[in-house]
């Protein structure tokens, strides 16, 4: 479910410049959103793969904003959609906003991947009746080596 505006709440360009955390390199990001997908919608996850260009994955950024009061919003790394996590962290509710995006670190353990590999962030909460996430996107591929998956109600993933 795509969304331009919510409430009073619009989702423009995203402003983002990250910044390396100690002895983090950036590999690579997209920080462009003009529009938005909610998390838990019908059962749904999301799932963005990613070409890897360094040896070790630290942290993944993510656009977001909340309504209401959702359980936690979980990250996970995959090198198949369909396999185990590599790695995994949940943040709760109230490190998202609930009136703007904001660019919220999903920081966790050093992970080593293999340059030139395909991998998944994959991205999931619980739906409430009127708690849920919003998560920014690009309505259009601004991410060439990679591609936007969705799972509705533990169907297959699909494009």
């Amino acid at each position: 479910m795509a969304r331009q505006e919510q409430q009073s709440l619009s989702v423009g360009s995203a402003p983002h410049h990250p910044m390396p955390f100690d002895d983090d390199q950036i590999d690579q990001y997209q920080t462009y959103a003009d529009g938005a997908l909610m998390i838990a919608d019908s059962g749904a996850v999301f799932a963005q793969s990613f070409t890897p260009q360094l040896p070790t994955l630290t942290r993944v950024s993510l656009y977001l904003n909340r309504e209401g009061y959702p359980d936690p919003c979980y990250l996970a790394i995959r090198d198949n959609l369909y396999g185990q996590n590599l790695t995994s962290m949940s943040i709760p509710y109230t490190y998202v906003p609930s009136d703007v995006f904001r660019w919220i670190d999903f920081d966790f353990p050093d992970l080593n991947v293999t340059p030139g590999g395909t991998y998944y962030i994959i991205v999931s909460s619980i739906e409430h009746a009127a708690s849920h996430y919003w998560i920014g996107v690009g309505q259009n591929d601004r991410y060439p080596n990679g591609t936007v998956y969705a799972c509705i109600w533990g169907h297959m993933w699909g494009p």
